[in-house]
């Protein structure tokens, strides 16, 4: 059976622009400071990368339905990104991609 997953859109808001590359490496430490390595690969997140709009700032992440919540808590603990004080705002939560 397919896993269900969730769809999680994100606005990052900080005083610079935000590089892909620096936002992955702030969401897996935290995601591993947060839920550990067992848990993180139940949860099975994944940011969308032709989905993060760079001169926005928003984006998408995909994850395991279960652990929905948990991920919501990560993005909330993110406060630094690249060197650049910044936090993540979750927009919105939906089955499929919007």
């Amino acid at each position: 059976m397919r896993k269900k997953t969730r769809y999680i859109r994100f606005r990052v808001h900080s005083e610079e622009n935000i590089d892909f590359p620096d936002l992955v490496n702030s969401f897996w430490e935290n995601s591993i400071d947060y839920l550990g390595s067992k848990e993180l690969s139940s949860a099975e997140p994944w940011l969308i990368a032709n989905k993060y709009d760079e001169e926005n700032q928003t984006g998408v992440i995909r994850v395991n339905r279960d652990y929905e919540d948990d991920i919501r808590a990560v993005m909330t603990l993110i406060d630094l990104i690249g060197g650049i004080k910044s936090f993540v705002q979750v927009e919105k939560v939906s089955g499929s991609i919007s």
